[in-house]
């Protein structure tokens, strides 16, 4: 059994395919939804068409296509031409520079994503110091419990920090505040296929930030050899005996308790839950304001005029 199986149904990833065609959807996709699998240009754009096939209601778009724009210095030009209709997900340090455009719609929601300091709970002395604040921000009693630790003259680290800019300036604001506490951090930029191998795979770090953008994904702390180098089992039974449960009351109770744990073992730090920022031609309707999923839902998606 599984307690979370209606839930999980529910994911963008648990879609319907034909064992016909399940070996070569990787490259031309056939799926039950109201958009058919036009054209894919590597590194270029993905195309969709409208679905006349389609089960439920019809969708008001008849094509959609998806640009991939890896560089956030290009996304304004891009906005300001026309080329692009829509961003969903928008760098928020370009926002002001179309903010005031009555053009655009600039729509900030919410996201799954919980942005965290991630640390090396196998790497000394990091397996033993508490860096994830909680206790109200107090240098002299951080200096204390740095004491206690046997690390009174401080200690060295370092911090890897992938692309995105809530991470490259969030790392900034972490080493100046544990620099006032004898914590010398040495911040390393990473792109992200180092972050993917150096930090994700080899587990060789001592601290990153990233953000966990998949709901309800508590249970990555109880899984093996993850990154975090944790390991509890009391917290992994509590998991186990949650995906086991589907009573929402007992569910809630589990949740709680492994929520505790990870609190009372300050695995990582929690910091802020990363907001969705969406910019989009304002002539445009029914684009989501938060991303409660990881997708871009466009079943509702038309033009107002």
């Amino acid at each position: 059994p599984q307690g979370s199986f209606l839930y999980n149904m529910g994911w963008g990833d648990a879609v319907i395919v034909s064992p016909k065609s399940a070996d070569t959807n990787k490259e031309k996709p056939i799926g039950t939804g109201p958009f058919k699998f036009q054209d894919w240009v590597k590194g270029s754009s993905i195309t969709l068409v409208k679905s006349d096939a389609y089960w439920g209601a019809p969708v008001s778009l008849d094509k959609a296509e998806f640009r991939i724009v890896p560089d956030a210095a290009a996304a304004v030009p891009a906005l300001l031409s026309g080329d692009i209709q829509a961003f969903p997900f928008f760098d928020p340090d370009s926002v002001a520079q179309v903010k005031d455009d009555p053009r655009f719609h600039v729509v900030i929601g919410s996201t799954e994503g919980e942005t965290i300091l991630s640390i090396n709970n196998k790497k000394p002395p990091l397996d033993y110091v508490d860096l994830t604040g909680r206790y109200p921000h107090d240098v002299a009693k951080a200096k204390e419990l740095l004491k206690q630790a046997g690390l009174e003259n401080g200690f060295k680290a370092t911090l890897k920090l992938p692309p995105p800019s809530y991470a490259r300036l969030g790392g900034e604001i972490i080493a100046s505040e544990l620099r006032d506490v004898g914590i010398d951090l040495e911040i390393v930029p990473v792109e992200w296929a180092q972050w993917l191998d150096q930090v994700f795979t080899k587990k060789d770090y001592d601290l990153t930030i990233v953000s966990h953008t998949e709901p309800n994904d508590i249970d990555i702390y109880s899984r093996k050899d993850y990154y975090f180098n944790y390991n509890n089992p009391a917290f992994d039974k509590v998991i186990a005996d949650l995906n086991l449960t589907s009573d929402e009351a007992k569910r809630k109770e589990l949740l709680g308790e492994a929520q505790k744990i990870l609190a009372d073992d300050a695995v990582v730090g929690f910091l802020y839950e990363l907001p969705k920022v969406g910019v989009w031609d304002a002539k445009l309707q029914g684009l989501w304001e938060n991303a409660p999923i990881q997708a871009n839902d466009l079943t509702k998606v038309k033009w107002s005029e």
